[in-house]
């Protein structure tokens, strides 16, 4: 018994599609039908992560305002000399730049982007899609649907790492909010 990490119990190894079937994979009716519901699927999958993306840019800028108001509240940004210590100008400075980069990362995530759900009514009924067999969906069909979720992950991967940037910055509003208090003690 092999016990490889690729081994299961079956006896197949880990990627051995192989069945006893003569028919080609493309041309397999329940295959076809369960590649475009996994499909779907994920594609549905894509659009929820976008949404999520696109919440959490809204509460990253939230987050950065509250900083910037908080600080203003409990006296850490002064701006009247007479009432205590002001904030240095390289702090404010540094404060407005990184509050409206993380302004802008926000309305980049958050942006309306051409998004792919599947194939458009036309890509179903252009007869380029239809197949010899029974089945309505056709692996041209299936193709179309990778390329929409292979162009979906590229806005997702884009809109990712602008969130990673956002969160970033909003580190850095804390870290020159906190130098800045701690200056000249």
């Amino acid at each position: 018994m092999d016990d490889s990490p690729d081994a299961s119990k079956s006896g197949l190894k880990t990627g051995d599609v192989s069945d006893a079937s003569d028919m080609a994979p493309g041309k397999d009716p329940e295959r076809l039908h369960l590649a475009y519901d996994a499909a779907l699927g994920f594609l549905a999958k894509q659009d929820a992560t976008l949404a999520n993306l696109r919440n959490r840019a809204v509460t990253l800028l939230t987050i950065a305002a509250l900083v910037a108001t908080f600080a203003s509240t409990v006296g850490l940004v002064v701006t009247d000399p007479s009432r205590g210590r002001t904030l240095p100008e390289w702090a404010a400075i540094s404060l407005l730049v990184v509050l409206v980069a993380i302004g802008y990362v926000a309305i980049r995530i958050s942006w309306p982007v051409i998004f792919y759900f599947g194939p458009t009514l036309a890509d179903i009924l252009d007869p380029r899609y239809t197949d010899t067999w029974s089945s309505p969906i056709s692996p041209a069909l299936i193709n179309k649907l990778k390329s929409c979720i292979d162009r979906n992950n590229e806005v997702l991967r884009l809109r990712s790492k602008l969130f990673e940037v956002g969160a970033l910055l909003l580190l850095a509003e804390v870290v020159i909010l906190l130098a800045a208090t701690l200056s000249d003690m």
